[in-house]
């Protein structure tokens, strides 16, 4: 896909479209600026510093503020907190029938992949006990369609079929209802999810411009620049975001969420001083929240706190990098719930593969990882590994790959036995295929090194290839790396340590193509440049 400014004015005065996800073609060339030449922002006010939108449902009056603000922070994904805007709505007026609907909604999260089923359906069945029931209780024809959609939601079949499912029939209400800007928000998040799901372009493009359509009628409605950003979360198409990216955290900034999630558009195009300041803000609005709601540590979700570390490290920000690794420690034993462990890993596994700071004492930090993800655990054994090859340890390296190459079979054979899951975060349990490619890559790395220290040099570059391959496999991962040293890159040291510059060349470009920018393998490409001479580069 290109992008072509002069298409600006072209696209300014197209109509929206229907297409059907089954059917859709890469062929929508989604402006990224179109918003700002706007149209109107609705009618309402906006409440707090959320965005704006216009939503008329049935309530009563005193509750609708409350159910509007819902409605902004679910755009947000600030979950927690719509959840309370919707009860205090519903408290408000027992009767209101959409705000029911969304404290459910925000039970579901489709683009961290996970949803609380339990619980939607609990709040689904006070409203009515079936699903007829919940229709009948609606006042309009749009409300009666938006209930029957969340029925899909929290309805029969694995999830993966019922978010496919909703797509389809979220479809459906965007033709029912043209110029709607709730019911095209929907259908483009609903389009997110399932386009990231099953790594379908045209999906995702679909639900950028479906984005785009809902910025022309309003410029400040926070779930279109949202899922716009999400759409285009991916190097090869984050530049089409930028404008929006720009956007998203001015327009709600009281969404700590909004504040970070710009940094998806940033570090896809390596953009690192604006990584580090988006998080630096969204982790300060985190801290706010928490100290002015009287939470736990948890409460801080330490994802922008993890991105914030990566910037740093990119920036060569060593020790700041290194000074967020004891926090988190803190943090993680002051609660060591499953999330603050997992981000402990994060902010250890980081902060060692960009600074292969080994004598630091980081690599010796200890972690309750046996309920953790597959892919937290091999990070964690990873680096355990790579402390071993350093101390040039065969031994204690080989029990650290039977240990992580045992866990990962036994992750498979679960896997096998109830079905694997497409969808997850970094806190569930049960292995989607994505953790299982990112675990498998990361023990064939420690295998590499493993035949290194045997000095048998055909394993060793067999074994890179293996796991680049599953790197490839296992897709661009959102953010810092899943793997957390890079396949490519880590093939590249070996190739220049073993005086082959220009395949290792080719192994850093490969690197950066998956993360622009990023400093390693920069420094990779430099140095493989000054191993090849200027015949060589000229030839190049």
């Amino acid at each position: 896909m290109q992008y072509y400014p002069e298409e600006l004015s072209k696209f300014k005065n197209t109509k929206p479209t229907t297409m059907s996800p089954a059917r859709l073609l890469p062929s929508c060339i989604i402006i990224t600026l179109l918003f700002i030449a706007g149209c109107s922002s609705g009618k309402d006010k906006p409440v707090d510093h959320l965005g704006e939108i216009s939503f008329t449902v049935t309530g009563k009056a005193e509750a609708q503020p409350a159910f509007k603000k819902g409605l902004l922070l679910l755009h947000s994904f600030e979950y927690a907190d719509a959840a309370e805007a919707f009860q205090q709505a519903k408290e408000t007026d027992p009767d209101f029938v959409m705000a029911w609907w969304g404290e459910a909604m925000t039970k579901n999260h489709p683009l961290w992949q996970e949803q609380d089923y339990d619980e939607g359906n609990r709040i689904l069945n006070q409203l009515a006990p079936t699903p007829e029931a919940r229709i009948a209780k609606a006042k309009t024809a749009l409300e009666k369609d938006f209930i029957a959609g969340i029925n899909i939601l929290y309805g029969n079949g694995n999830k993966a079929e019922r978010d496919s499912n909703y797509a389809v029939y979220m479809e459906t209400l965007y033709k029912k209802y043209p110029g709607d800007n709730e019911v095209a928000s929907f259908y483009s998040l609903a389009l997110n999810g399932w386009g990231t799901t099953e790594q379908q372009t045209s999906i995702l493009e679909a639900a950028a411009k479906i984005g785009y359509e809902v910025l022309l009628r309003n410029p400040k409605h926070p779930g279109a620049l949202h899922y716009i950003i999400h759409a285009y979360d991916n190097p090869d198409f984050a530049a089409l975001a930028l404008a929006t990216a720009d956007k998203y955290a001015a327009v709600a900034p009281d969404a700590g969420h909004a504040l970070h999630m710009p940094t998806h558009t940033y570090l896809a195009l390596g953009l690192w001083d604006k990584v580090v300041s988006s998080n630096e803000v969204s982790w300060a609005a985190e801290q706010a929240r928490m100290h002015r709601k009287k939470l736990d540590n948890d409460a801080l979700g330490y994802h922008a706190y993890h991105w914030l570390q990566y910037g740093y490290l990119q920036q060569g920000n060593a020790k700041k990098a290194r000074v967020m690794v004891d926090s988190m420690r803190q943090y993680s034993n002051a609660k060591p719930s499953p999330r603050a462990r997992a981000h402990m890993i994060l902010l250890k596994t980081t902060y060692l593969a960009e600074t292969n700071d080994y004598k630091s004492g980081v690599a010796d930090i200890t972690v309750e990882q046996k309920d953790l993800n597959i892919t937290s655990r091999a990070r964690n054994y990873f680096v355990a590994g790579m402390n071993e090859y350093y101390k040039n340890n065969a031994t204690a390296l080989d029990d650290v790959i039977q240990q992580l190459a045992g866990e990962r079979l036994v992750e498979e054979a679960k896997a096998a036995e109830k079905g694997i899951r497409i969808c997850g975060n970094i806190n569930r349990s049960l292995a989607t295929k994505t953790d299982l490619l990112e675990a498998e890559a990361m023990e064939k790395q420690l295998r590499a090194l493993q035949a290194w220290l045997k000095k048998d040099a055909a394993t060793t570059e067999k074994l890179f290839k293996e796991a680049t391959a599953l790197h490839t496999s296992s897709g661009y991962s959102y953010g810092p790396p899943a793997i957390v040293k890079p396949s490519f890159e880590m093939y590249g040291e070996w190739l220049l340590e073993n005086n082959r510059p220009k395949e290792a060349l080719e192994q850093f470009e490969l690197a950066l193509k998956l993360m622009p920018n990023k400093r390693l393998s920069l420094q990779g490409k430099e140095a493989a440049l000054k191993q090849l001479g200027q015949k060589e580069i000229a030839a190049l």
